[in-house]
């Protein structure tokens, strides 16, 4: 077999609704040579397609009740509100660099999600490159971060991070020209450090993921999409050609990465799931409660707290930042007391005696008696409560659109099979056309009301955008091929074959067959391989300002409430 190459570049939120009007016109050349000269087609990605179950299912070739990661947040079940924010130490199963370590493989593996902290691997990982946060950025080995601070000079930058920009706008409209200038660095960093570490370390795969596709879809959506509800003219020349000035840096950055690789390796690009927009939010909990499944305690929902808060914070959030410049900078860090009405967690406010179901971010649990901590619904009557609720939301009816709200409803025992399902949620529903955004809180009075118009809403999801994108080119790649309903954990079984190695016999995923060469399979069976039960890492949870940095960031992008 031959001695492969594998380079993976992957698109967060890519999709081919955005790519293809763009390779019409020409404005995206390496995307347009690589789909011309390979072969390419929609990658089916997890239920939900979002973002972390969807990576993890990649690098692992297996469904999530095999890999143990659902969403962001974990321990529904055992907390009624999701509880730690999952890191790489949660996965249950062996990833794509894991293997590759084990047998003498060298891999380069920056920006990844789910890869921090980065583990140790044969070669590079890089947990992230972020301008704004250069004291976050970890890799292994950890001297790699040195490295890449330096050549990339992100010292010198002065770029805002996420949460920056956020906290510190007293105009809403003031945030989206601000994360617009973000993403514009970002892209080209993380594909200059990519790019530095193919030249100074050996290699047989590489892959980086671009994170900006992502998030300016989520942010700029309606600015692009003249039929969105909350699209303004007027904004619209200002941020509607952000989403494809992001995609046009990443063909860039891809050419550069593909022509550093050269000729003789293999070329993938793919993402994670793909986008759309949103134009209304579903409120869950507030159709469960409308159902009765769901019961309130008679209490006010919020309580008063006196908090000490930095001045200049105080000042921010009374939209009058602008004062600040008549005081000192001493005075700007002083804490005074500040008085804050703050909502109380949903938890502590349903009454869970009489509440038999509640909403997740995704999806609906049973509040089942043994599993839950005051769960009343008995297993004898979980299936029937459970199809009782997949039969309503089916037919649930925007009654301003006289539209279906959901797509598909699923038992989680239709979409999962694994050791870890009981982890799963109970329920899991699809939106229709990805234009309803599920929604835990209780503060609406409509079980569908339009998001907020206003610079901090996200106009654009995925919640429903199940088709992602693929691409393959180079040595023994036929060329024109349609595929055979690609799905996201095909990717990493066929990575390993490429690579001359067999195939772990307990992943989901497929080789790829259609796209390879004739010659080259008949000359390399594919082969299986036994495997171990996989011990998993002691999980490390995320605490202090880190946690509550990446819970507001998942809030900002719509994840989390």
């Amino acid at each position: 077999m031959k001695n492969n190459k594998v380079v993976i570049i992957g698109l967060d939120g890519g999709t081919f609704n955005v790519i293809h009007p763009m390779i019409e016109k020409g404005e995206l050349p390496n995307l347009a040579s690589i789909m011309k000269n390979g072969s390419w087609s929609e990658l089916t990605s997890t239920i939900p397609p979002i973002t972390l179950p969807a990576w993890v299912s990649f690098a692992t070739g297996m469904n999530p009740a095999k890999h143990g990661i659902y969403y962001f947040l974990s321990d529904t079940h055992r907390t009624y509100d999701e509880g730690p924010i999952v890191n790489s130490t949660y996965v249950k199963a062996k990833s794509l660099w894991q293997i590759l370590t084990e047998n003498d493989k060298k891999s380069i593996v920056v920006t990844v999600p789910f890869t921090y902290p980065p583990i140790e691997v044969n070669g590079v990982m890089v947990s992230n490159i972020k301008a704004a946060q250069v004291e976050k950025m970890k890799s292994y080995p950890p001297a790699v971060i040195g490295e890449l601070v330096d050549i990339l000079k992100l010292n010198e930058l002065r770029i805002e991070n996420l949460k920056q920009i956020i906290d510190s706008s007293n105009n809403v409209n003031d945030i989206p020209s601000r994360i617009a200038a973000l993403h514009k660095v970002a892209v080209g960093k993380i594909a200059d450090g990519t790019i530095y570490l193919m030249d100074k370390y050996n290699w047989s795969f590489l892959m980086t993921v671009f994170q900006s596709s992502d998030v300016v879809q989520h942010y700029f959506w309606a600015h692009m999409d003249k039929n969105h509800p909350n699209h303004k003219p007027s904004e619209a020349v200002k941020y509607g050609s952000i989403i494809f000035d992001t995609y046009k840096r990443i063909d860039t950055a891809v050419g550069k990465i593909v022509e550093k690789a050269g000729e003789d390796a293999i070329i993938i690009i793919m993402s994670d799931h793909g986008a759309s927009a949103v134009h209304k939010f579903f409120f869950t909990n507030r159709w469960l409660l409308e159902k009765g499944l769901l019961v309130l305690k008679e209490e006010k929902p919020f309580r008063t707290l006196i908090r000490k808060t930095e001045l200049e914070r105080v000042l921010t959030r009374l939209g009058l930042r602008d004062v600040l410049v008549f005081f000192p900078k001493k005075l700007r860090n002083i804490k005074v007391p500040f008085l804050k009405r703050q909502l109380k967690p949903l938890s502590e406010i349903i009454d869970w005696s009489k509440t038999k179901a509640y909403a997740t971010n995704t999806g609906i649990n049973i509040n089942l008696n043994g599993r839950e901590p005051n769960g009343i619904v008995s297993k004898e009557k979980y299936d029937e409560t459970i199809n009782f609720i997949k039969d309503e939301l089916s037919k649930l009816i925007d009654t301003q659109t006289g539209e279906k709200v959901t797509d598909k409803v699923y038992r989680r025992d239709e979409i999962y099979h694994g050791p870890y399902l009981e982890d799963a949620y109970d329920l899991y529903f699809t939106p229709w056309k990805s234009l309803y955004q599920p929604q835990k809180s209780l503060q609406s009075k409509d079980v569908v009301a339009f998001i907020p118009n206003e610079g901090r809403c996200v106009s654009g999801h995925h919640h429903n955008c199940v088709n992602g994108i693929f691409m393959i080119k180079g040595p023994d790649i036929k060329s024109g091929v349609k595929l055979d309903n690609p799905k996201i954990i095909d990717i990493m079984p066929t990575v390993l074959y490429l690579l001359g190695l067999k195939i772990p016999e307990n992943i989901d995923g497929r080789v790829l067959r259609e796209v390879i060469n004739d010659n080259y399979l008949r000359e390399n069976p594919v082969n299986l391989t036994t495997t171990t039960e996989y011990r998993a890492q002691q999980v490390e949870a995320i605490l202090g300002e880190e946690e509550e940095e990446l819970r507001r960031q998942l809030k900002n992008l719509g994840y989390i409430e």
